[in-house]
């Protein structure tokens, strides 16, 4: 079947060596190409296998984004088992719940989430390394178009969660209305960061589903913070982001205020300088994208591509032409005649990516009788058949004088008016009649001119009455950003039934500590009260991830962290604000006094050729000095990124980079980064002793200031000189091969990428211009999912050491 699941992972391996998935952390990526998905997809095949699931059996995914969730996605597929997706963010009762409505045999958790406690039998998504994978045919169960493949549980307008069946055939339906797309992608890789939630139909589709099916390497995200997000589009090399309006709203507030900052202001200039020259393409689902939003992404030069749908739709209903279309449309129909419109407005939906229906005592949609399903959604067609949505069916207003009236056009003129930051357009009931009432989030002493604005350009009929300003800088919000307007209006509602400002609410009590305020039931009150508490503790981190540490056993999650440490970046000057270095991390060694990057004269007409031959030349002339024979393991000869780690009681010698380069296979040889930014090597040799003659003083002079920071890296090896942890993952995200000192930072490279490390010993005889050695090359160690810095830094310490036992001539 064209499109499903299991023709996606049977065409995995068409696309070979490219890169499919990948998982950004703080400083590196760590990727999986085609060929690993499929291996992997077949392992997790191989465990479902083991375990003895049959076809139709529920099988639980908890966890973050990762490659790791999609191979048991495609492995489950593969054995005709059905995928309930849970969210990350979900606590451990929810999984119960879950697990017992749906019967699920078998739970597969991410990392950091619990592995016993549970009561179902559970299994770590990264122990599939463990499984030897098995035979595509041996493990492939047939599936028809009617059998199910997930269950995604979400929440109705009655707010009761209920599990939405899609079938194989409506995830083939979708994916297929993209395959003209292939020829072209597969011609010009590209790159697509995707931030929605793979536990949710968007992220399902737009996260793994359509991007393999079209050979896109997709890209997920540990943090959804706007330093990390900029610094992940730019160093990623990203054509295409994903995500939900919410997210957008937060990265253009960020580049906003960097616009003023820097000066650049014009769009375009910003866009390439901050989210890298290859950035052109937004997509965005899950709720409506305001007009200036999509205003402000077109001003930066980007194409934005909005669509429309639902878990019951399968995602897709309709997705704009953004280059013919028309602006805040969300496009054509997907499926040819799937759409209509009922008498009152209603978006009526029917066609092949239609669910069967709900799990459980839910049987059946709320259809029509002839088939089509009757969304609550209110939208309008013009002549072009182009969709506009313009709101829920229970959100309508109407009001005393018998006017029909939609809040998501009075929603987006308030947007339009500076100092709106957010808006909610909701009936309220006075005198017994309903009239528009607004609930802003902007600054209270601002909303009374803005209301007068918006009047202005709205119709007599449509104009705001009255307006309450929330209390906090932002709306409570589920899991795809969008506000929780039944909460809100609660909230509201109750508030002038008592005859109460929301805005006068006292909410942060004179004392508090973060236990405290971590009590508080409401997300954006719970946010600002730990913002005041970190305010008054000097001492407190600022950064992401030292945040994280210090709040996730209180139980705030990645998002909650990312907005906090926004509201703390405005609060602080930008200098207090320190790199974001992982809470294990020890401060790296002190800076040799070589610059960050290779002279100007390297970037020179021919002085390519030039290298080659200063290459050629010291190579040769270094053999007389230099004497090198390797032994211990086989390096692979694939050519793929390796870091090969040197101990620390061996590093005193330049010349040893050379000893080793004489051992390396020549597809290393031409693509190995000489780390040279510590303070091992200088400290040892190149630094000036008073005791030394001049002419040593000299030679070390030289070779501290110049030779080593500029000429030997170039001569030896291509690209810039490598001085610190972030310039060693962009090397290997470029396809480079470190050899660095191993400590806690190598270890951090090591983790953040997934590069296999080579621990490296040296024994014998070294002078001041000459050596004579053994280079001894242990196995490859890959970290694995989930394993700390500090730990894999342990474990390969000790193989060096085991490696290093054996007795040693020294100079």
């Amino acid at each position: 079947m064209k499109g499903s699941l299991q023709w996606i992972l049977a065409m995995l391996p068409r696309y070979g060596g490219r890169r499919a998935l990948g998982l950004r952390g703080e400083y590196g990526t760590r990727w999986w190409t085609y060929m690993d998905l499929y291996r992997h997809s077949l392992r997790a095949a191989q465990l479902f296998s083991q375990r003895g699931l049959l076809p139709g059996d529920r099988v639980l995914l908890w966890g973050e984004n990762s490659p790791e969730w999609v191979a048991c996605l495609l492995g489950a597929a593969l054995r005709g088992l059905v995928i309930v997706p849970i969210d990350a963010k979900a606590e451990k009762n929810e999984v119960q719940e879950t697990a017992a409505r749906t019967g699920a045999r078998l739970l597969l958790a991410g990392e950091r989430r619990p592995l016993v406690g549970v009561g179902i039998h559970t299994v770590a998504m990264n122990a599939l390394d463990r499984v030897m994978p098995g035979e595509l045919e041996l493990l492939r169960t047939p599936v028809t178009e009617q059998n199910s493949a997930v269950i995604l549980f979400t929440a109705g307008s009655s707010g009761e969660p209920h599990g939405v069946i899609l079938n194989h055939g409506n995830l083939a339906s979708q994916v297929a209305h993209f395959s003209y797309w292939t020829g072209i992608l597969r011609a010009i890789p590209t790159r697509l960061l995707a931030l929605s939630p793979l536990s949710h139909v968007q992220g399902l589709m737009l996260s793994a589903c359509v991007p393999l099916s079209l050979g896109l390497s997709v890209l997920y995200s540990h943090s959804i913070e706007p330093e990390h997000l900029e610094r992940t589009l730019r160093e990623g090399k990203v054509r295409v982001l994903s995500t939900v309006p919410r997210v957008l709203a937060t990265l253009q507030a960020s580049l906003t205020a960097k616009s003023h900052e820097t000066g650049h202001r014009a769009g375009w200039t910003l866009r390439r300088k901050l989210l890298g020259r290859l950035f052109r393409i937004v997509l965005v689902g899950g709720a409506t994208l305001p007009k200036t939003q999509e205003d402000f992404w077109r001003g930066l030069g980007c194409v934005v591509v909005q669509g429309y749908g639902s878990t019951e739709t399968t995602a897709f209903v309709s997705v704009n032409r953004p280059l013919i279309g028309r602006r805040g449309s969300v496009g054509k129909m997907v499926h040819r005649g799937s759409v209509r419109l009922a008498a009152d407005g209603e978006i009526l939906v029917r066609g092949p990516h239609l669910s069967p229906g709900y799990f459980g005592t839910r049987a059946s949609l709320d259809q029509s009788p002839d088939g089509y399903l009757r969304t609550g959604d209110l939208g309008e067609v013009d002549k072009r058949g182009r969709l506009f949505f313009l709101g829920r069916r229970e959100d309508r207003i109407v009001t005393a004088e018998g006017h029909t009236l939609h809040p998501n056009g009075i929603e987006t003129v308030l947007r339009e008016i500076e100092g709106v930051d957010d808006i909610i357009v909701m009936p309220v009931m006075q005198d017994g009649l309903e009239h528009v009432h607004a609930v802003l989030v902007m600054d209270p002493s601002m909303a009374a001119t803005a209301i007068l604005e918006a009047n202005r350009r709205l119709p007599e009929a449509a104009r705001i009455r009255s307006w309450t300003v929330w209390p906090d800088t932002d709306f409570p919000c589920g899991a795809l950003g969008k506000p929780k307007r039944t909460e809100i209006m609660q909230q509201v509602q109750a508030a002038l039934k008592q005859g109460e400002s929301l805005s006068s609410r006292r909410r942060f009590p004179l004392e508090d500590t973060l236990a405290t305020a971590m009590e508080e039931p409401d997300r954006p009150h719970r946010l600002q009260r730990v913002r005041r508490v970190l305010i008054q503790q000097q001492d407190s981190p600022r950064t992401f991830n030292g945040l994280l540490e210090l709040l996730r056993p209180l139980g705030m999650d990645s998002i909650d962290v990312a907005e906090l440490t926004t509201l703390l970046r405005k609060d602080a000057p930008a200098s207090v604000v320190p790199p974001n270095p992982p809470p294990d991390l020890p401060a790296p060694p002190p800076r040799s006094g070589a610059p960050l990057r290779n002279p100007v004269w390297q970037m020179w007409p021919g002085a390519g050729a030039l290298r080659l031959l200063g290459q050629a030349a010291f190579l040769k002339t270094a053999r007389r000095w230099v004497h090198a024979q390797a032994g211990g393991a086989t390096l692979p000869v694939d050519g793929r990124p390796l870091l090969f780690a040197v101990s620390v009681h061996d590093r005193q010698h330049i010349l040893e980079f050379v000893a080793i380069l004489f051992t390396l296979p020549q597809c290393y040889r031409r693509r190995v980064i000489v780390t040279i930014g510590d303070a091992h090597i200088f400290e040892s040799h190149f630094y000036r002793r008073p005791g030394d003659t001049l002419l040593r003083k000299w030679t070390a002079g030289f070779m501290a200031e110049f030779g080593v920071p500029s000429v030997l890296p170039y001569i030896l090896s291509p690209g810039d000189t490598v001085m610190a942890l972030m310039e060693n993952c962009r090397a290997i995200e470029a396809g480079f091969s470190p050899l660095m000192t191993w400590d806690l930072l190598s270890a951090t490279v090591a983790c953040e990428t997934g590069i296999p490390v080579v621990p490296v010993r040296m024994t014998g005889r070294r002078a001041d211009w000459s050596a004579d050695m053994q280079i001894e090359f242990g196995e490859p160690v890959a970290p694995r999912p989930g394993f700390t810095a500090a730990e894999f830094e342990q474990g390969v310490r000790q193989k060096l050491s085991a490696m290093g036992a054996q007795s040693r001539t020294w100079p």
